[in-house]
């Protein structure tokens, strides 16, 4: 009944590599292999009922006469199956740690991180004139920010287009910042008024 334990556990453990493979090319729902390993694990005790119930009863030990070579192979085969057991089992530990150690990176780097400091994004500025020049002006003023905040080494900006996707969108800056992944804001407005031009600019933490 060992042996046949024994040879149970390697040929399952078989199955299940083979079944871990062939998954992917064969497009099997992700319960495939579960299903598979409860069934060798439930086919286990069956076997074993089956093997002590179908053996043959055991004969006289005087009418027992073993050779010497067949003595000989059934111990080379306990010490093949014991081997492929251990091999097994070695095998299994070492593919848990291995997969438990690939899974601890990826929940950490799911958490989202905190946005680094040196991080600021230029939101379209805000013209309060109905003049388009104005609305031009305004947007060529944040480009030009755009464009000279990203020439300081060590500050990351945003490219025009994500600031842009903001552009009359009345959103809270925190909202703002955690999708752009910045730690503050800059944003400001445009008022003409007669010959004078305003322009306000402020610079918000995220946070």
């Amino acid at each position: 009944m060992l042996r046949v334990a024994g040879a149970y556990t390697v040929a399952g453990w078989i199955v299940l590599q083979v079944a871990e493979v062939l998954m992917p090319a064969l497009s099997l729902p992700p319960w495939t292999l579960t299903f598979v390993a409860v069934t060798l694990l439930m086919g286990l005790p069956i076997t074993m009922v089956l093997v002590w119930v179908l053996q043959p009863e055991p004969e006289p030990a005087a009418a027992i006469e073993p050779g010497a070579e067949a003595s000989a192979g059934r111990r080379w085969v306990d010490a093949a199956l014991l081997a492929a057991v251990v091999g097994v089992a070695g095998l299994t530990t070492a593919e848990f740690l291995w997969r438990s150690g690939d899974e601890a990176p990826e929940a950490a780097t799911a958490a989202p991180a905190a946005p680094a400091p040196a991080t600021v994004a230029v939101l379209p500025f805000v013209s309060f004139s109905d003049d388009a020049d104005d609305t031009y002006f305004a947007d060529g003023l944040t480009e030009e920010l755009i464009n000279g905040l990203a020439q300081f080494e060590g500050l990351r900006v945003p490219g025009r287009t994500s600031s842009f996707h903001f552009k009359g969108r009345n959103e809270d800056l925190r909202e703002i910042g955690r999708q752009l992944g910045v730690a503050h804001v800059l944003e400001g407005s445009v008022r003409r008024s007669g010959e004078k031009l305003r322009v306000t600019v402020q610079l918000v933490s995220t946070a």
